[in-house]
């Protein structure tokens, strides 16, 4: 599924990424797959979205491994 989003178009992958956590547009729920859509525009440091989105997950270990340190750093 990350092949299928432009990497160039940040606010694209957030808005899948949320497709994923909530199991919309035909998707199943699946919270790894969205946590590592937003973890790529994160890192590219363009979208602010992908951190108010991730830092949630992060804190409650929902599709990743609980971080809270990582979490309040977002």
């Amino acid at each position: 599924m990350l092949a299928a989003v432009d990497p160039l178009r940040t606010y694209g992958m957030v808005k899948l990424g949320r497709f994923h956590k909530e199991g919309q547009g035909g998707l199943p729920r699946n919270s790894a797959a969205a946590v590592a859509l937003w973890r790529a525009p994160m890192l590219k440091g363009e979208n602010p979205w992908a951190l108010v989105l991730l830092a949630p997950t992060l804190e409650t270990g929902e599709g990743s491994t609980a971080d809270p340190i990582e979490a309040l750093a977002l």
